[in-house]
């Protein structure tokens, strides 16, 4: 079956944006939708984090309110049309999980250094649901850990590739990682 214009939705990331590299890569190449999530409330959240807290470790009063608008935007993009595969990049990542977890999307997944254990939703997801994280081994912001962690709490069904990179991940757009896994996927 060939990918069609809006089957695959993007989440970007805490700082990103759909007019960030992925999202472009993403649309140039499949058509992708990138929603632009609000934000605002998760980077004033991550900011008090990393003032006070070298982990960087987020208060759980504070999670529910960072996804809440992002979450619901995402909800949108999801119910205006089907789609058939969903990646999210760090905080979007962590608002893809929301996604699963609530049971508003069962289909792929795609993460890219997912931040969602970062936030404190150490959750695996539920059975049945396939997915491919991708993580660079030179990541500063997301502990590779969080990802491999996930995967030993998961089913089958969920992939973890390590490659040579940090948390931007521009490498995967160039050398056909992120192509191999949209195709293996869908």
């Amino acid at each position: 079956m060939a990918i069609e214009e809006g089957d695959i939705l993007f989440l970007h990331g805490l700082e990103g944006s759909p007019q960030g590299n992925k999202a472009v890569w993403l649309r140039a190449q499949y058509g992708a939708e990138a929603v632009p999530l609000d934000t605002s409330v998760a980077r004033e959240g991550a900011a008090r984090v990393r003032i006070g807290d070298p982990g960087w470790h987020w208060r759980q009063e504070d999670v529910a309110e960072a996804l809440r608008l992002p979450v619901a935007q995402a909800r949108a993009a999801l119910s205006a049309r089907p789609r058939r595969l969903l990646v999210g990049s760090s905080f979007g990542g962590a608002v893809l999980m929301e996604l699963v977890q609530s049971g508003h999307w069962r289909g792929p997944c795609i993460f890219l250094a997912p931040a969602a254990a970062k936030m404190g939703r150490r959750r695996p997801l539920p059975t049945g649901v396939r997915a491919h994280i991708i993580h660079g081994n030179n990541d500063d912001v997301v502990p590779l850990a969080d990802s491999r962690r996930l995967v030993a709490d998961c089913a089958a069904g969920v992939t973890l590739q390590v490659v040579e990179d940090d948390h931007r991940l521009q490498s995967i757009l160039l050398d056909g990682t992120l192509a191999k896994a949209v195709e293996q996927l869908l």
